[in-house]
């Protein structure tokens, strides 16, 4: 006990007659559960929304530590963080100070409405606003909070053009779900509306290719595009000389023969995915096969 207290290692509580205890050092207990109940004040998180935005916008936010505590304790290093109920953003802000913090690489997906809150739609109706108005959606809670939250902290720049911190070495995408003209969805006309959905099927992952290439295909780090059947050669040429090639290949073509006598020629470390060349018959649910 003498030689404990000389090191430091026994804790002293204020009163005698409380139960003294011993310090263990963190990797002695790192096989530990995690403790289910612990004191967080609820004002932290308000003051700190407000702190990355420069007002006061959304009420009663998630606390981003909290989040960062448990996310670090349920999932691995290079996780997939999945919120459908975004509201302020605190998720994905948890998740890039999370990666920040121990090097990890999760990724974060956040879906939120552009709901607006009960008091701003009543002042605003009686502007003579209406949804849909540019006026209205502005207030919205994903144009108005989510967007500028996870902007401000990438960037460190708020909203207003004042400097909030030196940002995070982070990539974020921001993407508009929404009804497309299945008309309009067809070849060299809409590729662009689909691009997003294969760049999240390949991982969300390096560059996008957002733009149809007028060479016929791009590659990118993640996956690559052949759009027209006739540049088969050269794309082939071009996945074949790279070291690494993209792990995802997506081929348009209606024809299962011309697919075939493509994905022959792939590299092996390869996986080819044909689409249509009306887009929308690529992403619809429950096609048959003969189709």
């Amino acid at each position: 006990m003498d030689r404990l207290i000389a090191e430091g290692k026994i804790i002293f509580r204020d009163s005698h007659t409380e139960f003294i205890s011993v310090k263990r050092p963190l990797e002695d207990t790192a096989g530990n559960v995690a403790l289910s109940v612990f004191d967080r004040q609820r004002t932290h998180s308000g003051r700190h929304l407000e702190g990355i935005l420069g007002d006061k916008r959304f009420p009663f936010p998630k606390d981003h530590e909290v989040l960062m505590r448990w996310i670090g304790v349920a999932a691995p290093s290079d996780a997939v963080v999945l919120d459908f109920f975004g509201g302020s953003g605190t998720t994905t802000e948890a998740v890039m100070r999370l990666n920040a913090q121990d090097g990890g690489t999760r990724q974060s997906i956040l879906v939120t409405n552009n709901e607006v809150a009960a008091k701003d739609a009543k002042d605003l109706r009686k502007a003579g606003y209406k949804p849909g108005d540019t006026e209205w959606e502005a207030r919205g809670v994903c144009r108005y909070v989510t967007q500028p939250r996870v902007s401000t902290v990438v960037t460190g720049i708020r909203p207003d053009g004042s400097t909030y911190s030196d940002g995070l070495a982070a990539n974020v995408e921001f993407f508009d779900l929404t009804y497309l003209d299945p008309d309009r969805v067809s070849r060299a006309r809409e590729f662009e509306a689909i691009a997003p959905l294969l760049w999240i099927q390949a991982g969300a992952a390096g560059k996008c290719i957002a733009k149809e290439p007028p060479e016929g295909w791009a590659l990118s780090d993640g996956y690559a595009v052949l759009t027209d059947i006739d540049a088969s050669e050269p794309f082939v040429e071009g996945l074949s000389a790279l070291e690494e090639p993209p792990p995802l290949v997506f081929v348009v073509t209606d024809s299962p023969s011309e697919f075939e006598d493509v994905t022959g020629r792939l590299p092996q470390r390869t996986r080819p995915h044909r689409l249509y060349e009306s887009y929308m018959r690529s992403f619809e649910i429950n096609v048959e096969a003969a189709q």
